[in-house]
């Protein structure tokens, strides 16, 4: 209030004047207590509204209101003139003063209002994902112990993709099962993302061995491996030079690094350097090939080298053996030793020379491929050597992988020409790879040069006396060879078919020579190059094709058409083009053999590995080395000559028509038949003749070493088994068959083994007498073991002793 006689300002709730005690009258500008709002009111800063946060971090900027406070000096009225009023106007500057507060008070709360508003807008537009990013779905990532509960990283990818982001999935070995989401890379589950970014997302692809643990530290893997939630055992594995590899590394993996885990019972075994003496050194690998032969005999062991597509880095150096590197040795073992080669190398596997010719010839069959070859995905195929083919062990077969359908003909022996009634390529100017100059070589059953299908049985044709495919059923051959009704109904399939490439070989040329399908070609292009460095090999995909099966067509010229060529007719342009075409992702590379026999090596004692897991590799060790100690000398023998010895034989004159092969397999099982055909025993029922067969099966066990290095075993009279009884005959394709005994191997009694390197001029003239079916003069040292059944089968009144021989000649 404002005195006017005086001038003073007093108390808005005084009456009178304190100064002159005149009435008090208010003027405008003054606001009572009640009707300024506090700046506890408005806040604690004095006034300003408090920040409001928004979700996902930063805030809406504060509202600063304005109020008077009452430290400020209320507005002074105009000087008045003489004989001037003040009560109304001071009446009325009052009611002026109470408008105006009152408007600033609305001001105020609307602004408030709508900053609410506003806020809540922003709240409500942010949790639609209006702006701001949008987050990424907030998946929970289960623990290998309860695999169940993992979601599919394909579900997830879909999510992200239904939010407008662009993914990315890469794949790790882990504890989940294949398929599982792992979470996101370089960003937490549920976070904020702009839209359009690119999502990286972790796909697991079960337990597997991470590329790169090779090298590394035992102790630093351990974490790795326990999270795959299978078990894992860590093994002593030999190395002669420790300074090239550090005691306490990993040196070898199985599976290898890079490949998932088979056989999840098994796990994964984890080898790891040690120093010591005795035993095949894992380190050998990359080393000279004479080098370490000259060091192996220096021990006793036997030692023989074949040669094997390498790597750039092996080729001329020792890439791989049998028994693996790093593998326990028994005395006096036979060790075959790899030596890697390339392009070139490779060809020369294939040039063979017989008795009698004036030059090698390309023959159609190698094992130079043999191994385990593998994509970046973990498809892995593994070509062995074929036990259904007289070869003497140079033919190929899958055994492991591949698509393993009747039409596919997996399992069937492989050749790289069509060498089908001959050991030689039939047309130099055929167009195989083999024949080319490329280096590269192919790789198909046998079968498909002559088979074709009936329904869903297949026909061998190309011979007389064959059967053959009538409407669609198959028909047995008349008795003069000649068919009584027109061949129809039969068609061909597309079967396996194998592009190998060694390292050299000019890929660009086989490109460009129109081999592979155009648009697989295209897509390759867009992929990762394939690495030249590293052999691998092309599989012909059938589920790329929309047509894997054509009709036979009835004439002399009729060609399988998915044979990559026909041999003799026709042209590359007429044939099925190969797909997938090379690339990173689509070549299966060679897996060079660097595996031990993990179950003959000692545990490793690991820091980090748990003790429960230290206790279970224990009992292994410890099982393993009680098998060792109570092993007799004649179980150690076994052992060590079964793997030496294990390969296909055969026991022949040479002249009439009677025969036995057997295969022997490296655990001393062995398999095989013997046949004797007469085509002059005929009758009305088999106009072809007679024959008499044995298929039969057995075990040779209990091995000894004799002073003169040869060996002695015995053959397991209890395990020898034959198809049928002695005896019995049926008819088959007009001939009768009569069940026998096997010649050669029975009696099922002492068999002696003559091994590899023996001294020629110690067997008996029994003995070599065999040999002369085989060989034109009997080598000084034996280049092939040779298997005797030392019981004299001889009823007249001179020795004979029945030889099987292992030899190339073998058909």
């Amino acid at each position: 209030m404002f005195c006017t006689q005086c001038g003073s300002r007093n108390a808005s709730e005084a009456k009178f004047c304190t100064s002159c005690g005149s009435p008090l009258a208010a003027v405008p500008g003054d606001v009572t207590v009640a009707e300024a709002p506090s700046p506890q009111d408005l806040g604690q800063d004095g006034g300003a509204m408090p920040p409001v946060p928004l979700p996902g971090g930063g805030t809406l900027p504060a509202a600063q209101p304005v109020f008077q406070s009452e430290s400020q000096p209320a507005p002074q009225p105009g000087p008045a003139g003489p004989g001037a009023s003040l009560g109304n106007e001071g009446n009325e500057g009052g009611a002026r003063a109470k408008t105006l507060n009152r408007n600033l008070i609305i001001g105020v709360a609307v602004a408030a209002v709508v900053l609410v508003a506003a806020v809540a807008a922003g709240i409500v537009t942010y949790s639609m994902e209006l702006w701001g990013g949008r987050s990424l779905p907030d998946v929970t990532v289960a623990s290998p112990k309860d695999s169940s509960r993992a979601v599919d990283a394909k579900v997830v990818v879909r999510q992200l993709e239904g939010k407008g982001f662009k993914v990315k999935r890469v794949k790790e070995f882990s504890g989940l099962g294949k398929g599982k989401f792992l979470g996101y890379k370089g960003v937490d589950s549920g976070a904020r993302v702009r839209p359009g970014s690119t999502v990286v997302v972790r796909e697991s692809l079960g337990p597997g061995v991470p590329d790169g643990t090779v090298g590394r530290k035992a102790e630093r893997v351990v974490k790795t491996f326990s999270d795959m939630g299978v078990p894992v055992h860590y093994k002593k594995v030999l190395v002669s030079d420790s300074s090239k590899t550090p005691e306490g590394s990993v040196v070898s993996t199985y599976p290898v690094q890079g490949q998932p885990v088979k056989d999840s019972k098994n796990g994964i075994y984890i080898g790891v350097a040690a120093k010591g003496d005795g035993g095949l050194p894992s380190d050998i690998v990359g080393q000279n090939v004479s080098d370490v032969k000259s060091e192996l005999e220096s021990k006793g062991y036997t030692v023989k080298v074949e040669k094997r597509l390498a790597s750039k880095k092996n080729v001329g150096k020792v890439s791989g053996s049998e028994p693996g590197p790093g593998s326990q040795l028994e005395e006096g073992q036979t060790v075959t030793l790899y030596q890697g080669v390339d392009a070139e190398g490779a060809k020369q596997t294939y040039m063979q020379k017989y008795s009698g010719m004036d030059s090698a010839e390309l023959a159609g069959n190698s094992d130079v491929a043999a191994g385990q070859w593998c994509t970046k995905s973990g498809d892995c195929i593994t070509l062995g050597h074929d036990d259904s083919y007289s070869d003497g062990g140079t033919s190929l077969e899958v055994t492991e992988g591949g698509a393993d359908t009747k039409y596919s003909m997996t399992g069937e022996m492989l050749v790289s020409c069509d060498a089908v009634q001959q050991a030689f390529c039939s047309s130099k100017s055929a167009d195989y790879l083999l024949t080319g100059d490329s280096g590269s070589f192919e790789l198909l059953p046998h079968k498909a040069f002559t088979a074709y299908w009936c329904g869903d049985e297949i026909v061998l044709g190309g011979a007389p006396m064959s059967s053959y495919c009538s409407a669609g059923h198959v028909v047995e051959p008349e008795e003069n060879g000649t068919h009584s009704s027109v061949e129809s109904g039969g068609s061909y399939r597309m079967m396996d078919l194998f592009a190998v490439f060694p390292v050299g070989s000019d890929v660009k040329s086989v490109e460009d020579d129109g081999y592979f399908d155009a648009s697989a070609l295209a897509a390759a292009k867009k992929q990762k190059a394939v690495d030249t460095d590293r052999p691998f090999l092309m599989y012909r995909d059938v589920n790329q094709y929309k047509d894997s099966e054509k009709e036979q067509s009835v004439t002399e010229n009729s060609i399988n058409p998915f044979l990559p060529f026909n041999g003799h007719i026709g042209s590359r342009s007429s044939i099925t083009k190969m797909k997938p075409a090379p690339s990173d992702e689509t070549a299966y590379y060679l897996v060079e053999g660097t595996q031990p026999d993990w179950d003959s090596l000692e545990d490793a004692n690991i820091k980090g590995v748990s003790a429960k897991s230290q206790k279970s590799n224990g009992k292994n060790a410890s099982k393993n080395a009680n098998t060792k100690k109570s092993d007799s000398q004649s179980d150690a023998a076994t052992r060590s000559l079964m793997k030496s010895i294990a390969g296909k034989y055969g026991f022949a004159s040479g002249s009439g028509g009677w025969g036995t092969t057997m295969t022997v397999a490296s655990d001393g099982t062995f398999s095989g038949t013997y046949h004797d055909s007469d085509m002059g025993i005929t009758g009305d029922d088999y106009p072809n003749g007679s024959v008499t067969i044995s298929n039969f099966k057995g075990r040779f066990k209990d091995a000894k070493k004799n002073a003169d290095g040869s060996y002695t075993m015995q053959c397991d009279k209890s395990a020898l088994k034959i198809d049928g009884n002695i005896g019995d005959t049926y008819i088959k394709n007009g001939s009768k068959y009569t069940v026998a005994d096997p010649y050669g191997i029975a009696p099922c009694s002492t068999f002696t083994v003559y091994p590899a390197g023996y001294d020629s001029s110690q067997l008996s003239e029994a003995i070599v007498g065999w040999s002369r079916a085989w060989y034109d003069s009997m080598p000084a040292k034996l280049e092939t073991p040779i298997i005797v059944n030392a019981e004299d089968t001889n009823l007249g009144s001179e020795s004979q002793q029945d030889a099987f021989f292992q030899s190339k000649y073998l058909e």
